[in-house]
């Protein structure tokens, strides 16, 4: 039986992001990469760069309060091999809450995110107060 592969943290976007000097040293540090780390990807790229990498399907990063359209384009070219994983503010209660579940009734959104240090928060857990929206399937969150 063959290994299923799902990729939990894909960033199609990256050109949009700008270049921020903690992500200058991801690049160069970690990923071992220059400029064309910041860059786009296509949908046909991506399927090309998964294929060839045995990837089943990839979990998309957009943030929550602005969905990117890039992003959603993927998902709704090829919902079996792409999802969302969408990056909230944890800070934001009951209106992240709603703005998840609304994402969540017209994209496959399969993650929650939540990143501290981007919103200068330490990694705490009591945070976090977004309980799982009434959905007939199970969004995981995850902190980093």
């Amino acid at each position: 039986m063959a290994t299923r592969v799902i990729d939990g943290w894909v960033n199609v976007t990256m050109g949009e992001v700008g270049r921020p000097d903690f992500l200058t040293r991801v690049a160069k540090d970690t990923f071992k990469q220059g400029d064309d780390f910041f860059r786009n990807y296509s949908v046909d790229e991506m399927l090309k760069i998964m294929d060839e990498s045995g990837v089943e399907k990839a979990i998309l990063t957009t943030e929550l309060s602005k969905p990117s359209e890039q992003v959603l384009a993927f998902t709704d070219a090829h919902p079996e091999r792409f999802s969302i994983g969408a990056q909230l503010d944890p800070r934001g209660g009951m209106k992240t809450r709603r703005a998840l579940e609304k994402l969540a009734r017209s994209q496959p959104v399969s993650l929650a995110r939540v990143t501290p240090f981007l919103f200068d928060l330490p990694p705490n857990l009591s945070l976090i107060h977004i309980s799982e929206p009434t959905r007939p399937r199970l969004i995981s969150y995850a902190v980093f």
